[in-house]
């Protein structure tokens, strides 16, 4: 038995994820291996995590004993949570590689040394190699993805050069902009309220947001919007986002409303579009009969007592 006793520890993680039933059922325990070829056994003692996928805490248990003194921290989770996670891993990185190299034809062409750029990309241990962007939400927006990609890739064809990883990265955006609307269209009400505008929580910067390319498909459907959004006061809005509101979201200032509650009480779907503190609880404002759509997974299901939660991809 692992210290602790691995029995005790693992039920709460068994019984919140998904899978548990047929896994419990049969007794099962799934470890995938994640060793690279030519370094297995180094990979193997020096793993940073074991992960065991079970379907009971004895299986859990009986796996785990094997790993005692090795292979870094054990995490227990649902045996489809696990074998999900080894597809992951590998398609991750199969990205990273392919990323690397079709950064380097580019820059090659413009004269850059691509092995400096990307040896700096990798000092930043916060952002470029952390955990940060790497949980599913909404589509990203604002004055800086958007444009150096569009950038990028003009460059790109400048140079004759076709980089499909690269290229496809704001196709897939506006996919997923797409699967948002389609999300609120399949539940067949038509008033809708939307809370957070600017494209991240803190900001009034609406450009590239994509939630307003959300609620333009849905005005333009004839759906009834209210909006609010903790940062945006038509009156301090100023500059470029200013301009920006008068030419690509005229009807903003009518719909939007001084606070969140107005929004909920009136609407019978509610959208939360970004990680603003406001929206944290809004579940419990839902009453029977109202949905809540959750794009930045921003809301913990089990603070919607009454109602319907969706998530947009969880």
């Amino acid at each position: 038995m692992l210290p602790g006793s691995v029995e005790r520890e693992v039920q709460p993680v068994l019984e919140r994820t998904s899978g548990l039933s047929a896994g419990r059922e049969f007794g099962l325990a799934y470890n995938p291996e994640f060793l690279r070829e030519g370094s297995a056994v180094a990979d193997f003692f020096g793993a940073e995590i074991t992960v065991i996928g079970a379907g009971d805490p004895k299986s859990a248990a009986a796996v785990g004993a094997l790993y005692e003194g090795i292979g870094g921290e054990i995490v227990v989770t649902a045996i489809r949570t696990a074998e999900a996670l080894k597809y992951v891993n590998n398609a991750y990185h199969a990205l990273k590689v392919s990323f690397a190299n079709e950064v380097g034809r580019w820059v090659l062409r413009e004269g850059v040394d691509s092995h400096e750029v990307m040896r700096l990309f990798c000092r930043d241990t916060r952002l470029n190699l952390g955990p940060a962007y790497l949980r599913p939400g909404f589509a990203f927006g604002g004055s800086c993805l958007p444009k150096d990609l569009r950038a990028l890739n003009q460059r790109a064809r400048h140079h004759d050069l076709d980089l499909p990883v690269l290229g496809a990265i704001l196709p897939s955006n506006e996919r997923h902009v797409e699967e948002a609307i389609h999300l609120i269209e399949r539940l067949r009400r038509r008033r809708v309220g939307v809370l957070g505008l600017s494209f991240k929580a803190g900001t009034d910067d609406l450009r590239e947001s994509p939630i307003l390319r959300v609620v333009g498909t849905l005005v333009g459907k004839g759906y009834s919007l209210l909006l609010h959004d903790p940062n945006i006061d038509m009156e301090r809005v100023l500059g470029s986002n200013r301009r920006f509101v008068e030419d690509e979201v005229p009807y903003l200032p009518e719909r939007l409303r001084p606070t969140v509650r107005e929004v909920v009480e009136a609407s019978e779907v509610i959208v939360v579009a970004n990680h603003s503190r406001e929206y944290r609880d809004v579940g419990a404002l839902l009453k029977p009969g109202q949905a809540l759509v959750d794009l930045a997974h921003a809301v913990d299901p089990s603070s919607v007592p009454h109602g319907e939660y969706h998530g947009l991809a969880w």
